[in-house]
């Protein structure tokens, strides 16, 4: 039994017309911008025969936007195939690598150390020991009523 999830939240109200859809409409309205993009990647990094072909094929797998999971498996966010998802997947150089058809090591990973096998899956924050000599990042500016900006 294969079950799809859908990374959706329905009965949230959407203040981005422009961007939102459902996976039913992503081959329609998102396939050629990931064509193009693939097709980009893999000429600039002639990783690809025919990188037009390509960028169609990665189209194909990446619309529509769900995620299947087949129950009793182990989770897989993998170049070779989705499977759901671990939290100890790295994410950003699979999908970095499906685009260049090449593979793609951005260097950062999940902390797969913390990972629990209970709830909370993540286990307990840093503490503040860990944390010495980390500076957070700023907290982005709150847009003033009425502002486009």
């Amino acid at each position: 039994m294969v079950i799809v999830l859908v990374p959706r939240f329905e009965g949230l109200r959407c203040h981005c017309s422009d961007s939102c859809s459902v996976p039913s409409e992503d081959l329609e309205r998102f396939a050629k911008s990931i064509a193009d993009f693939a097709e980009k990647i893999t000429t600039y990094a002639g990783s690809a025969a025919d990188p037009g072909e390509y960028g169609k094929l990665i189209a194909a797998r990446l619309c529509p936007n769900t995620l299947p999971y087949e129950l009793g498996t182990s989770a897989a966010f993998a170049v070779a195939s989705f499977n759901g998802r671990a939290l100890g997947d790295d994410v950003l150089d699979v999908m970095l690598t499906l685009a260049a058809n090449t593979p793609i090591v951005d260097g950062l990973a999940p902390d797969r150390g913390r990972i629990r096998k209970d709830f909370p899956y993540y286990g307990a924050p840093y503490t503040a020991e860990e944390q010495v000599g980390v500076t957070p990042m700023p907290r982005p500016a709150k847009k003033q009523a009425g502002s486009d900006a």
